[in-house]
């Protein structure tokens, strides 16, 4: 069983600048290879011939590489090249990476997904007081009740317009949230009778508007 993963969503940097941040090193290389795309097309493939322009600075790295002999470039050599560069580079950042997670966070990388989950299990082993704010686990009547006034962000792909108007929206409100207080402990019901204004916590209501 294989489980594909995007790099990007735990380390949302260019390749190149994991290298050269991280000190990679691959074969004498502490950078991606230059490449070209609008260069390679379905006819030359497999090219050999003169040194492209984009890589005449490389020259001398090329021909120790074995993909530029006798003034013939091998492209089909370099692009076999570029990728084992490219992949045991990236290897590299996320075993690094791993490794500095687990020595001072003890925090697997392998069951990660992305920032947020990564910054949670970071929060949660390294900051979070079990003890004193023990989250208790809901029951199905408690949770369906809960939930209800649970809705994630706007996902909608609309261009929204008002002629006459202001159109107002709120930035990072889930990290806002998250620094005010919660509720936890065992759920208790709360007398109406007190009014809102002393209630910490959830409430069903029903309103009127005027």
């Amino acid at each position: 069983t294989f489980m594909i993963k995007d790099s990007y969503r735990i380390m949302p940097s260019s390749l190149s600048s994991l290298i050269k941040s991280l000190n990679i090193n691959v074969d004498g290389f502490s950078d991606k290879l230059p490449f070209d795309h609008t260069w390679v097309n379905e006819d030359n493939i497999n090219y050999k011939g003169s040194l492209p322009i984009w890589l005449q600075e490389h020259k001398d790295v090329l021909i120790k590489l074995g993909v530029y002999k006798n003034n013939v470039f091998d492209f089909k050599k370099y692009a076999i090249l570029y990728n084992k560069v490219d992949t045991i580079a990236l290897h590299k950042v996320i075993t690094l990476f791993f490794r500095v997670l687990m020595k001072y966070f003890n925090i697997d990388l392998t069951d990660l997904l992305t920032i947020p989950s990564m910054c949670m299990r970071l929060f949660r082993a390294r900051y979070y007081n079990f003890k004193k704010n023990k989250v208790h686990l809901l029951s199905t009547k408690e949770q369906n009740m809960l939930s209800q006034a649970y809705y994630g962000g706007v996902t909608m792909v609309i261009k929204p317009t008002i002629p006459k108007g202001y159109y107002y929206d709120m930035n990072s409100i889930y990290p806002f949230c998250m620094k005010k207080p919660m509720p936890v402990g065992k759920p208790k019901i709360f007398n109406k009778k007190r009014g809102l204004n002393e209630l910490f916590g959830f409430a069903m209501a029903k309103i009127t508007m005027p």
